[in-house]
């Protein structure tokens, strides 16, 4: 079976923003699960074109530390006939998902230099991002 490239195509993702900070009070053992929060910012630059951004943190209370990692990437697309509803399903979803694969990596290393266990970020659903206009 011959594979086809998908009409959904994107430069290489590119950082703007690593954070990585140690909470000094934490001096306890991490009760719950830190929460993930994304954003995701969608500016549509041309009628095929798309920057999106997403904002990836952890947060939660007695966290043994901060990050924050905000990565961007150009998306474009081939089809004009691609329906509005298609496109902000790709935007929204598809988009920050393969934006997040980028970040993942990152999120590791800098946790793996620091005194606690590597985070390794899991799966997410991406149906319940927040989008920023």
């Amino acid at each position: 079976m011959k594979n086809e490239k998908s009409l959904f195509q994107f430069t290489n993702p590119y950082l703007i923003k690593s954070f990585f900070e140690e909470n000094a009070d934490f001096h306890d053992e991490l009760e719950t699960e830190m929460e993930l929060v994304t954003e995701t910012k969608v500016n549509r630059t041309s009628e095929k074109t798309a920057l999106v951004t997403l904002v990836f943190k952890n947060a939660g209370d007695n966290l043994p530390f901060n990050v924050e990692v905000i990565m961007s990437s150009e998306f474009e697309w081939e089809d004009e006939n691609t329906s509005e509803e298609m496109l902000e399903r790709l935007l929204v979803i598809n988009a920050p998902a393969l934006i997040l694969s980028y970040i993942r990596p990152l999120v590791a290393t800098l946790t793996s230099t620091s005194r606690f266990p590597t985070w390794h970020i899991p799966f997410i659903n991406m149906k319940n991002n927040t989008v920023a206009e």
